[in-house]
């Protein structure tokens, strides 16, 4: 992957690839940025649909939001795994993540236990975001146990609500512990159906629900609901 270290470059940070048996020996870009005056260190796990490991993608889509997190002077360390069903990977379709009890949590553990240990003791922001087919991985990792384990801060949804993956997401984990879920979708499509079904009659103080209408759309949204979500403000 040079061509994440070309791009990267320019912006001064640790950056590490390679493939882990906890993802079962696929591709995972960490990148690192640490602020050292910062009170708060986000570490956000980033499940994108079926790109990502593309050069054009990355560049294209991934890109723009750590440079925009790297200009906005966060301290962050950014995990992204490869899934199952990326785009590079035969026969995609059909294949789920996290299927192992706490295999999730896992991951994260070890993908963290990789990168530079922190210069000075900060708050640990831990940040799920996914988008589109993203949430097909949350789903996985609430069902499996490992997402509830890692009790993350903020679980965020970018147009990833489609069949029953919020449902189950939602009932197997995020409904039961105090973490912050926020919620964007694109009214009058298949992402809605769910979402509708989660808010009505819900008591949550800690969820929020952002519907989004034209000229927003599927691919914007996801690149631009780094700079959008309230988790990193």
């Amino acid at each position: 992957m040079s061509y994440l270290i070309k791009l990267l470059l320019p912006l001064h940070l640790w950056t590490w690839t390679g493939t882990l048996p906890e993802n079962g020996n696929r591709e995972l870009i960490l990148v690192q940025h640490e602020v050292e005056s910062a009170k708060v260190h986000n570490v956000i796990v980033w499940s994108h649909g079926m790109n990502g490991f593309d050069k054009d993608e990355f560049e294209e889509r991934t890109a723009p939001s750590i440079k925009w997190l790297v200009e906005q002077n966060k301290s962050f360390t950014w995990v992204h795994p490869e899934l199952p069903w990326s785009t590079r990977l035969i026969q995609p379709h059909g294949q789920h993540a996290w299927t192992k009890p706490d295999s999730f949590k896992n991951l994260v553990d070890k993908a963290l236990s990789l990168t530079p240990a922190l210069k000075t003791k900060k708050e640990i922001k831990l940040i799920i975001v996914g988008h589109s087919r993203g949430g097909k991985s949350i789903a996985e990792a609430a069902k499996t146990g490992g997402l509830c384990k890692l009790n993350p801060t903020w679980v965020v949804w970018s147009d990833a609500s489609y069949g029953n993956w919020l449902d189950t997401a939602w009932d197997t984990c995020l409904n039961r512990q105090a973490m912050r879920v926020e919620i964007w979708y694109l009214k009058g499509t298949e992402t809605q159906t769910s979402v509708k079904r989660i808010e009505k009659g819900n008591k949550n103080l800690l969820l929020e629900i952002h519907p989004l209408t034209a000229p927003w759309y599927h691919g914007k949204l996801g690149d631009t609901v780094i700079k959008m979500t309230e988790a990193l403000r």
